[in-house]
């Protein structure tokens, strides 16, 4: 008796353990993905890549931005209408120059990931202003049908010193 309990017991803590090790690979390999897609997400801003948001941003994708303007995927699709860097910007439409991310911290929990960062953007935005300064983000992924999305984006400018 005590035998089978013992192994019972090995066979329990067995199977704990490979579906605690599983499910740290699916978080691992979730990490990973989202990161390639913040790089990807960085690049098409730079390169005025609106297909890439039209994939990427979820139907209930909902912006709020730094002044606390809120938006849904509609009216951030219809506000910016990206120029890329070596066209020269049209009225109404943003243009980068450069955006850089640091701080970037991702972490999952199953199908969502939480990214937060610091991003420094340089460029023109749709009313023909300075993008200039750091800004604090909040980006949320879900995967959805076999691929990540984002579904909500929030941004806090830093205050300069």
């Amino acid at each position: 008796m005590r035998r089978v309990i013992v192994i019972l017991a090995a066979g329990i803590a067995a199977i704990s353990v490979g579906r605690g090790r599983s499910e740290e690979d699916r978080n691992t390999r979730a990490e990973r993905d989202v990161r390639e897609l913040e790089a990807q997400l960085n690049r098409a801003v730079i390169e005025g890549d609106r297909a890439f948001f039209e994939r990427t941003l979820a139907a209930d994708f909902t912006h709020t931005s730094h002044s606390g303007e809120f938006k849904t995927r509609a009216e951030w699709m219809a506000e910016n209408k990206f120029a890329s860097p070596n066209e020269k910007p049209a009225p109404g439409r943003t243009s980068y120059v450069t955006f850089d991310v640091d701080d970037l911290a991702v972490r999952t929990y199953g199908d969502t990931a939480v990214v937060t960062g610091r991003s420094t953007p340089k460029g023109r935005n749709a009313k023909g202003e300075p993008i200039r300064g750091q800004y604090r983000f909040l980006r949320v992924w879900v995967k959805q049908q076999g691929r990540w999305q984002v579904v909500a984006f929030e941004g806090t400018r830093i205050a300069e010193p």
